[in-house]
């Protein structure tokens, strides 16, 4: 889409352009491969997530610190 059909402008980066024409990786994808944890780990910190709070416990930093650890050390 252009700016006559959008009517919005998007300003973009050159260098940006060019790197991620020549074969770079987004910003994004640069972040999710230093990740400390995967997506999947993630996904189960989230059903842990809404399973806890489902059942109407509160979840401490702590508790939640705690599960996090025992899925990446599994």
């Amino acid at each position: 889409m252009n700016f006559e059909a959008t009517g919005k402008l998007i300003k973009l980066s050159y260098s940006t352009l060019i790197c991620l024409a020549a074969g770079g990786k987004t910003l994004s994808e640069t972040n999710a491969a230093n990740a400390w944890i995967t997506e999947e780990e993630t996904k189960q910190v989230i059903a842990y997530i809404q399973e806890v709070g489902d059942c109407g416990f509160p979840l401490s930093h702590k508790r939640l610190r705690e599960h996090v650890n025992e899925i990446c050390h599994a």
